[in-house]
């Protein structure tokens, strides 16, 4: 099957909504104090919005173009597997599945 091509019976691994691009950051998240230049609330946005640990915000930037992404849950047959322990084989998944 090429890559992207889903059939029937098929489960999407991960998908992706965008949440953030580099336009938004710059134009909406910033304070505009009184005859002061704008600042950026959000200087260092991978910082902040990336990665998985308790003070991120779970976000994706996919291409490392400054759009970030909200992730879908992923999706598993075996019923063993889940995000914080993939284990399950190809070929397991495909038993599972089966």
């Amino acid at each position: 099957m090429a890559l992207g091509e889903l059939r029937s019976l098929a489960l999407p691994y991960e998908s992706y909504k965008l949440a953030f691009t580099p336009e938004l950051l710059s134009s909406i998240y910033q304070r505009k104090p009184d005859n002061q230049p704008p600042e950026d609330l959000l200087p260092n946005p991978t910082g902040v919005l990336g990665g998985k640990e308790g003070d991120k915000g779970g976000y994706v930037d996919l291409d490392d173009d400054g759009h970030w992404w909200i992730p879908s849950g992923q999706v598993f047959f075996d019923p063993a597997a889940d995000i914080a322990n993939p284990a399950a084989t190809a070929a397991q998944e495909l038993t599972e599945a089966r």
